[in-house]
């Protein structure tokens, strides 16, 4: 678990890959708006890039400051992000400030901007009274769309007004009012001059009346009813519920309706129109999986992980996972979806025993109470050696592989559970029990050592000994990166991959070796991959992802500068 942790850490840039060292000082970060006007007290999470790597705040951790500054341990030359928790500010992906330590200075300005405070009156389209008790909240990005921020959601009063601050005037959509009695409103404030006198006229709209029924026509009581648009309630004893306040949804003009309750797959109720009998939603339940795990010699597996998911080959996420402890190895599993085809992947793991999978059919053999045997697994081995210079732990890695043309998909249930993960220590074997017959890639990567994938097959009727698993060791890469289709312009602080076979971008979560450029662009890698490599930077712009690449072949011992190539020509 802790080598699962560290991976994802690496994966999210989080993981504290620059240490505080010698010639960090104290740096003081004057946050202001963007009419340069200083925040009071605040809370606030930051992440600190330099050359040497990234350093975040604690996780989920927000510090306070009581002056409306910030104060970091940093570099002399760093860029520091940071988000804050303030009520004016926008919340979301809008509400990011950047500030600059570029030689040693003891205090910088970082801008958030701050957003617009609201204030306005909530009424009745129909008659024009105030409609007292309206949630208001401003709206966040929260790409690709824009949510209410539930954590600070203001009531109107008795005559219907309200204020709100942190709100930004020129998103799409800048707060919501919703009301149990009224339809959901959307307010922009763009082309607004005055957000001081706002007037919001909330629509009746419609109350939707219906029932839940399940397969049987039988009523459903407790499933929960929404429109997707905030408004929810949950089916009486006789499942029947009401919704008021409803509106159609645009584009489409349909009324949009969802029903979920456990153990039961969701329902819906898509149509333009809605009969007098009302709004019928159906639930049909979640087929029941039930089996009985046994070792080969016939005994039951009393503790083992059980997995469904719909389809011959389903993504993890949309599998059902069960932690089984049961003296007759017995087991019930219902998967997350009913698939249409009544095909649904079931995988078994349990120690002692080699990985089991199998697509059932519903109502075919197999399907209920049927006797699962778990065949007993083979044993790799292995000897790692390393260069003098590199350092533990060493992550292991030992994937399924690709089968002809396909290639593994890394968040597929079948390709997770074959997966294996370990950490070792300079002069721990490798053991790895349980392998089920079948080719592998085994990768193995460590700090100044050349990551190794090594494709191996596991053969039925004998266990593996692969022998010495020889790292090489490393060199040094050094250049400079300018901003895409930019000649001049340095690509400050930005984060590269170095890669190798078997550690590139589709290589999940190994994308090679992490490293940081400087102020300037350069950078400077000590304990680089030996061989052909290929050095890359990859950017978001908005959803578009932009590349860089660079090539090198590189030598133990040896120094090598890398070139990049320009957008347009050949990578």
């Amino acid at each position: 678990m802790r080598t699962v942790c560290l991976l994802l850490m690496l994966l999210l840039g989080i993981a504290d890959s620059g240490a505080q060292e010698a010639g960090w000082t104290p740096l003081r970060i004057e946050v202001k708006d963007q009419d340069g006007k200083p925040f009071d007290r605040f809370g606030y999470s930051y992440t600190l890039v330099h050359a040497g790597g990234r350093l975040a705040s604690p996780e989920g951790q927000v510090l306070p400051s009581e002056d409306g500054c910030i104060r970091v341990q940093a570099p002399a030359a760093c860029v520091i992000s940071f988000s804050l928790d303030h009520r004016e500010v926008i919340a979301g992906y809008d509400s990011g400030g950047t500030a600059v330590r570029k030689s040693g200075e003891a205090t910088v300005t970082g801008t958030i901007p701050r957003g617009v405070t609201v204030r306005g009156q909530v009424i009745s389209a129909a008659d024009g009274k105030p409609v007292v008790g309206a949630k208001v909240m401003a709206m966040k990005l929260m790409i690709p769309t824009y949510v209410p921020d539930e954590k600070r959601v203001h009531l109107t009063d008795a005559e219907g007004r309200f204020e709100l601050p942190g709100v930004s005037d020129v998103a799409k959509v800048s707060f919501r009012v919703e009301h149990a009695d009224f339809a959901v409103k959307d307010v922009p404030l763009r082309g607004q001059q005055f957000a001081d006198a706002v007037e919001v006229k909330l629509e009746a709209g419609e109350t939707v009346r219906g029932f839940v029924r399940d397969a049987d026509d039988d009523p459903l009581a407790g499933a929960k009813v929404s429109d997707g648009n905030g408004k929810e309630t949950l089916s009486a004893e006789d499942g029947s519920f009401v919704l008021r306040g409803l509106k159609k949804w645009d584009p489409g003009n349909l009324w949009r309706l969802t029903a979920i309750k456990d153990g039961y797959a969701p329902g819906s109720f898509h149509e333009e129109t809605i009969r007098s009998a009302g709004a019928w939603i159906r639930l049909a339940p979640l087929p029941e999986l039930r089996g009985q795990v046994a070792f080969a010699d016939g005994s039951p597996v009393t503790e083992f992980v059980v997995r469904c998911g719909p389809g011959d080959s389903p993504a993890a996420v949309n599998c059902t996972e069960l932690q089984v402890k049961d003296a007759a190895g017995s087991f019930v599993i219902r998967p997350k979806s009913i698939e249409e085809s009544g095909r649904y992947w079931l995988g078994i793991r349990a120690v002692g025993a080699a990985p089991w999978e199998q697509v059932v059919v519903e109502g075919g053999s197999g399907w209920n109470g049927g006797k699962i045997v778990l065949p007993a697994g083979r044993k790799l081995s292995a000897r790692l050696v390393v260069p003098e210079r590199a350092a533990g732990p060493f992550e292991v890695r030992l994937e399924a592989a690709a089968r002809g043309e396909e290639k593994p998909a890394p968040f597929g249930a079948r390709f997770r559970l074959a997966l294996v993960e370990a950490s070792l220590r300079r002069g721990e074997p490798l053991v790895i029990a349980d392998l089920r017959p079948g080719a592998y890639v085994l990768k193995v990567r460590g700090k100044n050592a050349t990551p190794l994938a090594l494709p191996l097959v596991v053969k039925a009727d004998k266990d593996l000994d692969v022998g010495e698993l020889r790292l090489a060791g490393t060199g040094v890469l050094f250049g400079r990166a300018l901003e895409q289709y930019s000649k001049t312009e340095p690509l400050r602080f930005a984060r590269g991959f170095i890669q190798t076979e078997g550690f590139g971008w589709d290589d999940y979560p190994f994308h090679g070796l992490e490293f940081w450029t400087d102020g300037e662009g350069r950078f400077r890698v000590e304990g680089a991959p030996v061989g052909k490599v290929q050095v890359a930077f990859r950017q978001m712009a908005g959803c578009l992802v932009n590349d860089q690449f660079g090539r090198a072949e590189l030598a133990e011992g040896e120094e090598r500068e890398v070139k990049f190539a320009r957008p347009g020509r050949d990578k």
